[in-house]
């Protein structure tokens, strides 16, 4: 179940991310976000997306090459 978290400076200094509000997974893994308030936070997680995985928690993370690949 996805929750709105809003991660504070410190948080998102540990995290590479902008303070803001995300959504959150019961793992703590975020999910989606930035969001600007709390309301387009809930809003955002209840909608369906348009694009998938679009989202990553942080502007340097790149995927590897090697789990990218298609058998």
């Amino acid at each position: 179940m996805t929750v709105p978290h809003y991660v504070n400076e410190n948080q998102s200094d540990i995290r590479a991310i902008k303070p803001a509000w995300y959504g959150m997974e019961s793992n703590g893994n975020l999910s989606s976000g930035p969001f600007p308030n709390q309301g387009k936070c809930l809003t955002g997680i209840t909608q369906p997306s348009s694009t998938s995985s679009s989202f990553r928690a942080s502007p340097w993370w790149r995927p590897d090459k090697n789990t990218c690949r298609q058998h």
